[in-house]
This record gives structure tokens, C-alpha cells and sequence, in this order.
């Protein structure tokens, strides 16, 4: 499942980047980071798509941008890239009463 090949390291779980906005949404940042040591970060750009750049910028200049539905990997298509919120395992939840 996901992206297979270069740039398969944007699989896997992202976080919220606390206090960091852009355009008024919400910023992420790829747990672990890339495989190189950089980081990843998610975002809403200046052209109202999602991306997926190296640095927190509105700037529409992501290596990953997300366009009527699709991503686009360095420009190309990328059908098997989805993006959605994680939920927890019910197992892992505890309540205290």
C-alpha cells in the first residue's frame, strides 16, 4: 500500500506540528522523518491543495501535491497514495471511571 519507489519514505504516520499553521490549517510532520534524516511536513499551499515539501512554506512548489483527487509524486501520478486521519486500536484504549 502507498507510494513504491522514490519518495516511499512519505508513507507512514504523521503528527501536528504544534503552533505551526499555514493558511490557517494545521501543519504535520512525517514521524521518523525521511530516510535521508530531513523532514517531511504537510500542508495546505497558497493554491488550496495539500503538499508535501521538505521546509513549512505556502509556496505551490511541494514535491507532492494532491490535485483533483490524485497525488502527484515529482510531477508524476500516484494512484495508490491516500491520505487519512489515524484512529487508534479499540485494545489500546483505556478508560478510567
Amino acid at each position: 500500500f502507498g507510494r513504491e519507489g522514490t519518495r516511499e519514505d512519505i508513507n507512514g504516520r504523521w503528527s501536528v506540528v504544534f503552533g505551526k499553521k499555514v493558511n490557517k490549517r494545521a501543519v504535520y510532520k512525517r514521524d521518523g522523518g525521511a530516510d535521508d534524516g530531513s523532514s517531511y511536513y504537510l500542508m495546505v499551499n497558497n493554491c488550496g491543495q495539500f503538499q508535501i515539501a521538505d521546509k513549512i512554506k505556502g509556496e505551490c512548489e511541494g514535491f507532492a501535491v494532491k490535485a483533483n483527487g490524485v497525488w502527484k509524486i515529482d510531477g508524476q501520478e500516484d494512484p495508490k497514495v491516500k491520505m487519512k486521519p489515524w484512529t487508534p486500536p479499540k485494545d489500546d484504549i483505556i478508560a478510567i471511571t
